[in-house]
């Protein structure tokens, strides 16, 4: 439970800093009080064997090792209790425990590895079919049996990548979205694309003032003056044409003798 296991997270943390200093009867002690706690806490054999070994006490660290093929075996996990085995032997190559254990579990390898393999196939029917759950269920079982089943580790990565969302994730993403479309009032389903801006009608502009505009182009005067001139007169502002200097001078006067 949760009390346990933060005990032995503690106890863990303690063996360490003891087996760090050297003190190895206090880390001893540390690792056997998670083991009587949790007799199935496969790290706590672990470090106790390794831990033994280190001090040169075999004899202790193989039992630890035994045990952990024992936990192995039971979880029907093969491979770990080989790896178990293959520790002793590099303690006690002759250990005639450890060498019958290993016999009778070839024995079952072959069992096991067509089970592993028709697992795999039904995982792999069960993915193509889109049942994901069934899948994942069976590669998780497969790992359990072989931890170091790449096969089932990959198909497990692209499960993972391939899986939808659950329903309840669903249920509560259509949940939002039809309370959104509820606030939104009347929507014109049979509408799409993206809303045109709204028509802005031209206002024509409005018609000149009376008298702001000459009331014909004939009497428009180019040189400033209104109106047109009678016949035989000239307007002030209209200069004779000998008199117009295209250079910008003044008109010159009569020459003088």
């Amino acid at each position: 439970n949760g009390e346990t296991d933060k005990a032995a997270l503690m106890l863990f943390g303690m063996s360490e800093d003891a087996l760090a200093a050297e003190e190895f009867d206090r880390a001893e002690g540390f690792l056997r009080r998670i083991v009587e706690m949790d007799p199935s806490n496969e790290e706590a054999h672990r470090k106790l064997s390794e831990a033994y070994n280190s001090v040169g006490r075999p004899k202790e660290a193989i039992e630890e090792l035994l045990k952990l093929v024992d936990l192995s075996v039971a979880a029907r996990r093969h491979q770990a209790a080989e790896k178990h085995l293959r520790d002793i032997f590099d303690i006690d190559p002759h250990h005639k425990k450890a060498q019958e254990m290993l016999a009778d579990l070839f024995m079952h390898a072959p069992e096991e590895e067509r089970l592993i393999r028709e697992s795999l196939e039904k995982a792999e029917k069960a993915m193509g079919l889109g049942r994901f759950e069934e899948a994942r269920a069976i590669l998780e079982e497969i790992v359990t049996l072989d931890p170091e089943n790449g096969q089932a580790k990959s198909l497990l990565n692209a499960l993972y990548y391939r899986q939808p969302k659950t329903r309840a994730e669903e249920s509560e993403f259509f949940e939002d979205v039809e309370v959104e479309f509820q606030d939104q009032g009347d929507v014109d389903i049979s509408w799409e694309g993206e809303e045109a801006p709204p028509e802005v009608e031209e206002e024509e502009p409005p018609p000149p003032e009376p008298g702001s505009l000459p009331e014909a182009a004939g009497e428009i005067d180019l040189f400033g003056g209104e109106g047109q001139a009678e016949e035989g007169e000239k307007l002030p502002s209209e200069p004779d044409a000998e008199d117009l200097d295209i250079f910008g001078e003044a008109p010159q006067g009569p020459e003088e003798t």
